[in-house]
């Protein structure tokens, strides 16, 4: 099953295409690295696992790489476009604190609001206002650290973690009897052909912490 197994990027850039390589060659999978936007997984085998790396914001509800930043509907979107099964089981996410809640969601509307005014400057090639970048920064510093949603005192003011965020856009777009992996801490990969593994340093851990041992968080759709 793993050479019918895919690798997924909404957006590749330089790093993500060297890691990417990494994880094709280590995991047996098909050897084409499919980016959104391009199709490719009309094809699949519903069966299969899908991948899907990325980077996760540490404050902002944003899947990231250098090309650009998704919302969680927005990614349900390009996988749609993109010719994704509705029937896909088993999908997987290589994206850090994609099973945590990363911020309040008073803290990252106000980000988020910040981002789109810098966005808005760039869009007219002006230099991004030095009293912006300070309001941004004081902001993000005030926000809160990626954390357990379903643990938490106040999960009502937080943020669903990206996982829960991503499984009910599918589901919106007509996605059926999905199950959604994710991890509660940076993902990680080894230079040396080990593998993906995470980072548990911040949770009185190791970096380098088989995935086997990595706190889950599971969204299954039935």
């Amino acid at each position: 099953m793993k050479k019918t197994a895919r690798l997924w990027c909404p957006g590749i850039d330089g790093e993500m295409r060297k890691v990417g390589q990494q994880f094709i060659v280590n995991f047996g999978l098909d050897g084409t690295f499919y980016e959104g936007g391009k199709g490719g997984l009309g094809d699949f085998v519903p069966q299969a696992k899908l991948w899907i790396l990325c980077h996760g914001h540490e404050r902002m509800p944003r899947f990231t790489t250098s090309a650009g930043r998704w919302s969680a509907q927005e990614l349900a979107a390009l996988l749609a476009a993109d010719g994704l099964p509705k029937t896909q089981r088993d999908i997987e996410l290589l994206v850090c604190h994609a099973g945590e809640s990363v911020n309040s969601k008073a803290n990252a509307k106000k980000l988020l609001g910040f981002q789109a005014k810098a966005d808005r400057h760039k869009a007219r090639g002006r230099a991004i206002p030095a009293g912006l970048q300070a309001k941004y920064k004081k902001a993000s510093a005030a926000g809160l650290q990626p954390q357990f949603y379903e643990s938490a005192a106040n999960a009502s003011a937080l943020l669903l973690p990206m996982a829960a965020q991503l499984s009910q856009a599918l589901k919106e777009a007509g996605f059926t009897h999905f199950r959604l992996i994710s991890y509660k801490a940076p993902v990680s990969m080894f230079a040396n052909g080990k593998g993906v593994h995470i980072d548990l340093s911040s949770r009185g851990g190791q970096w380098g912490t088989p995935v086997t041992e990595a706190p889950e968080y599971r969204a299954i759709w039935h």
